[in-house]
């Protein structure tokens, strides 16, 4: 299972990432970096939250943040790439970083807005999907990538994730802070509790 989807809200989420720091074999980075800067990684839950205090680009309030956990022992190293950005629409930026997807697994993350909250989801490429032999990849560069090691860290944190799990909508879990939410009439992705309370199923 290299990907989940859950309903997750920041209390929900800092939980998750406090478990994930405890895992040896996770260096947590930003998918994408601001512009005109390089890649980040982060120590605490208390930095990576942090960021939502940060407005997009645009000046929006930001709701969701885009992370990277790179999974020790599944490649020489990290893969940072320097993406071109057009100056005339970027504020005069000619660059960004962004961290790559062999190694890693994806950590995307939503937290409230006003009365609604949409899913998280985590996601890695899978051992089918890069021809994998033997749960091994080697790239155009002649690199040898472990993918059966990043899969397994991300089979890992998807279990941690369900094991919190109070509900489900759909395929999508939900966990407990967000299941209150959901019970004082917040809005979980299309779903509420006056509206359809028939798609919200507590797990026994």
């Amino acid at each position: 299972m290299p990907n989940l989807h859950w309903f997750g809200t920041e209390i929900d989420n800092k939980n998750i990432l406090s478990d994930v720091l405890l895992m040896p074999e996770i260096q947590i980075f930003e998918l994408s970096s601001p512009m005109g800067e390089n890649i980040r990684t982060f120590d605490t839950t208390e930095q990576i939250i942090a960021e939502f205090q940060k407005p997009y680009e645009n000046g929006e309030d930001r709701r969701a943040l885009n992370l990277n956990f790179w999974v020790i022992g599944s490649g020489p190293k990290p893969t940072i790439e320097r993406v071109s950005l057009n100056p005339e629409s970027c504020n005069g930026h000619t660059w960004r970083e962004r961290s790559g997807a062999v190694g890693f697994v994806q950590f995307y993350i939503e937290r409230q807005s006003g009365r609604k909250l949409m899913h998280s989801r985590t996601n890695t490429v899978s051992e089918a999907r890069m021809g994998a032999v033997e749960g091994h990849h080697t790239g155009h560069d002649g690199v040898i990538w472990n993918v059966q090691i990043a899969n397994r860290a991300s089979n890992k944190i998807n279990r941690l994730i369900r094991k919190k799990a109070v509900a489900k909508i759909g395929s999508m879990v939900v966990l407990p802070d967000a299941a209150r939410f959901w019970e004082t009439g917040g809005c979980l992705g299309y779903c509420s509790k006056s509206l359809n309370p028939e798609r919200y199923v507590p797990l026994t």
